[in-house]
């Protein structure tokens, strides 16, 4: 691989990112060989004599003025200390302009035109979203004309892009899924649900639902699941939610409340590592409005889960029907049908759950990394010439 610094953007190379995380796995994977130059709030990459890190400082919220500090103090700062050696810049999202490879994981303009009912909150929190979303269309556009490469997680989200920006994606377009750690999601034979499954109040032939989510959990469909435990008599039926900010739980606190099954749900806030959680459920519900890769997905299947999920991109690819689990149209009414049916059929989750774990394996981090090594060595020797 040509010896060339790697500039890497992005607000939050951690682990816990959806976007970040995958890009904190490429620059671990080639920091021994390249000097690498992080411009971030956040990292967890380890350091050495070749890394470089520039702390971009934002305020804890909201997401849009994150967003637009981090793009102009990111930009600011890059100039001020550019070196006279080549660089190559990666930037995630979509949102930093001016890169040479664009690491995209949405496209703000598409979910703009047809996913925007999915944007829950109040008035003020829901504009900053559609807000934060128009800022994004934007600046993925120009990032988008100016990139040489795109690297997309899903063949989803390149048919989305190719759709709206023919012109500025033509040719760049490479598809590279995200990966997820096979081992490490696997649930070991000590483990012991019981105590976990104990907390929430379960009883041994409980099914547990389980769902996972930073945050906006009104598109990513747990109204839905909601109002279909409202439908579903059957006590024995629970559901777990991992995840979410103080104000969004607080918000669906009241509103499993008001449906009637609070006593049904039990949520334990933001969790540094869902293992616990997933190896305590039987089922992993995601019903979101819109996906270009949810890694949580994988991660559930890898722990042995069967999925209820919508047809989402990266999903579509690995979901066999009935074999992983089901995939269910985004209304209230199929959500409940897909969970009394694997109520009623129980005895087939770990049998499914295991399908769900052998079809997650062409995932793996290894050949996550041969591909994006693969792709460095291209794109650095094509840039060299």
């Amino acid at each position: 691989m040509p010896d060339r610094r790697l500039v890497a953007f992005d607000e939050n190379i951690i682990s816990t990112s959806p976007a970040g995380s995958c890009l904190l796995k490429v620059l671990a994977d080639v920091s021994a060989e390249l000097p690498v130059h992080l411009f971030c709030n956040r990292h967890e990459l380890k350091g050495g004599r070749r890394l470089r890190v520039t702390q971009i400082p934002l305020p804890a919220g909201p997401v849009l003025l994150r967003a637009l500090l981090f793009t102009i103090l990111a930009s600011l700062s890059y100039f001020l200390t550019r070196r006279e050696e080549y660089e190559f810049r990666i930037g995630t999202q979509g949102v930093f302009p001016f890169c040479h490879l664009s690491y995209a994981h949405f496209c703000h303009r598409l979910f703009l035109r047809d996913h925007r009912a999915s944007i829950g909150g109040s008035i003020l929190p829901k504009t900053a979203r559609i807000l934060n979303h128009l800022w994004g269309a934007l600046t993925e556009r120009i990032a988008f004309s100016q990139a040489r490469t795109i690297v997309v997680p899903s063949e989803g989200l390149a048919r989305e892009l190719n759709m709206v920006y023919p012109r500025q994606v033509e040719g760049k377009i490479r598809i590279i899924p995200n990966p997820v750690d096979l081992q490490f999601y696997k649930r070991p034979d000590s483990f012991e649900p019981a105590a976990l499954r104990g907390q929430w109040g379960c009883n041994p032939h409980a099914l547990v639902l389980c769902f996972c989510a930073l945050g906006n959990f009104e598109r990513k469909g747990l109204r839905l699941i909601l109002e279909a435990l409202t439908a579903i008599s059957a006590s024995d039926v629970r559901l777990v939610v991992a995840g979410g900010s103080v104000r969004e739980i607080r918000e669906y606190n009241r509103l499993a409340a008001g449906c009637g099954v609070r006593d049904r749900v039990f949520f334990a806030g933001m969790q540094h590592d869902i293992r616990p959680y997933l190896w305590s459920s039987d089922l992993f519900i995601f019903p979101s409005a819109y996906e270009v890769f949810p890694l949580v997905c994988l991660q559930a299947a890898a722990s042995g889960l069967p999925l209820i999920a919508t047809k989402m991109h990266g999903v579509e690819e690995f979901m066999a029907e009935d074999v992983t689990g089901w995939t269910v149209p985004r209304n209230a009414g199929d959500v409940t049908s897909a969970i009394l049916r694997a109520f009623n059929d129980r005895s087939r989750l770990a049998v499914m759950g295991e399908a769900a774990r052998r079809r997650v394996e062409m995932y793996g981090e290894d050949e996550f990394h041969r591909r994006w090594r693969l792709l460095l060595a291209q794109v650095l020797k094509t840039a060299d010439d």
